[in-house]
């Protein structure tokens, strides 16, 4: 048995090849980028496809620790300063937390991320008294109860992330593209963030 191990960017661009309904030009010698960006990590690809179409080369690959858990984070960063503004401090909820409670901290966040509607303008509807909260479990009860408001300025904090997550794969893509003056056939975008 011969076994052949691939990056993720290189086996999501052999997946966009295979796929029916996916639009992936054959250009024989052309080059692509795959940008695989998951929940943890981005990782990208510089492929290209050779004379013979079921055959590629993949030139370079890189990657960063990041992804939809830098989203995930911004999220929690707008939480805090949210709760901040009424003198609640959320980093001692997590000191005494249940990995039970973390875990359901970590999903609810994710459920915001689901439901937030960038054009939305929508407040949370019940401001906590000071009192109320006094655990991770009151937290993520408070959240619930508002589960589908809007965070006020969420999409600050992602836009921020999400630029400097560019900013990092871009110089690392114009460091090899001086190199070697190559230009793309295709972009692909590929993962679950």
């Amino acid at each position: 048995i011969e076994v052949q191990v691939v990056s993720e960017s290189d086996a999501a661009f052999i997946g966009a090849r295979t796929l029916p309904n996916t639009y992936v030009p054959h250009a024989s010698n052309g080059y692509f980028l795959n940008i695989d960006s998951g929940k943890g990590t981005t990782d990208f690809s510089i492929l290209q496809q050779k004379s013979d179409l079921s055959k590629f080369s993949s030139l370079y690959r890189d990657g960063l620790p990041a992804a939809g858990n830098v989203i995930t984070y911004a999220y929690y960063e707008a939480l805090y300063d949210f709760m901040k503004s009424f003198d609640i401090d959320i980093h001692p909820f997590f000191e005494d937390a249940s990995k039970a409670s973390l875990i359901d901290f970590m999903g609810l966040l994710e459920e915001l991320k689901k439901q937030d509607q960038p054009d939305a303008d929508l407040k949370f509807v019940t401001v906590p008294a000071k009192g109320d909260i006094t655990n991770l479990v009151s937290l993520v009860q408070y959240l619930i109860n508002n589960r589908g408001r809007k965070i006020p300025c969420a999409a600050e904090y992602v836009d921020r992330k999400l630029t400097l997550l560019v900013d990092c794969l871009k110089d690392s893509l114009e460091h090899y593209m001086k190199m070697n003056k190559c230009t793309f056939t295709q972009v692909i975008l590929s993962g679950r963030a």
